[in-house]
């Protein structure tokens, strides 16, 4: 409690305050203030990659979209599906691979726009890597090409370097892409992404299913916990 109090205190907001005088959005691993818009409120979210982060004082926080209401239990493995995960990839850089996964998304019919999308995926990457260690990177974008929250799975031949936060080649690409209205989903389902790398017995399983269903059934085991 006294550790939290610290970190609200760091952020800006007193203990009680109103939430509504800054905007803290999180990627998992870091949290980056900035001024508020009126009126939103601000809950807490369990970030499974709390162990990867910098600065573990401050308390997870998210913006809550009133257009989006989030089930209490969300899971990996129901916003996954066969057509967009790929077994191997065929990339062979970063930025290949965020092709190729986008690719799939459109040929699926997931986008209205495949080219927005591409660009907004790799302008999010430009900024700052999407590769947050233990060889997993979630390359990630909100954008209006997009109606609903879709999930695109890879997993490169070679392992792929990604610029990662701890200098290791990534062996497993999930791209997150959901319109504008669904920022919050899109950062829950990033976070239940993210603790996959927390269970290295999961991990290998994944990188090792032997096709998209065996995959599925391995996040479904261990991403319900």
């Amino acid at each position: 409690m006294v550790r939290q109090r610290m970190g609200l205190q760091r952020a800006g907001l007193r203990p009680g305050h109103p939430a509504g005088s800054h905007d803290l959005t999180e990627f998992p691993g870091s949290v980056h203030r900035r001024r508020s818009i009126s009126g939103r409120r601000l809950f807490m979210l369990q970030s499974g990659a709390a162990g990867l982060s910098p600065r573990p004082e401050f308390p997870t926080m998210v913006r809550r979209d009133r257009q989006c209401e989030i089930a209490p239990l969300l899971l990996l493995a129901d916003y996954l599906r066969p057509e967009l995960i790929r077994l191997p990839m065929n990339a062979r850089t970063k930025w290949d691979a965020i092709g190729e996964l986008v690719d799939m998304i459109a040929a699926a019919g997931r986008t209205r726009d495949r080219q927005r999308l591409l660009d907004s995926v790799l302008a999010r990457e430009q900024q700052r890597t999407t590769a947050i260690g233990r060889g997993l990177a979630i390359p990630h974008a909100k954008c209006d090409a997009c109606d609903e929250l879709v999930v695109a799975v890879g997993v490169p031949l070679e392992p792929l370097p990604f610029d990662a936060i701890d200098g290791q080649p990534v062996r497993l690409v999930v791209l997150l892409a959901s319109a504008m209205a669904q920022a919050s989903l899109q950062i829950q389902v990033l976070a239940r992404v993210s603790r996959l790398v927390l269970n290295e017995a999961a991990f290998e399983r994944v990188v090792s299913s032997p096709n998209a269903d065996s995959m599925i059934a391995t996040i479904r085991q261990f991403n319900s916990t």
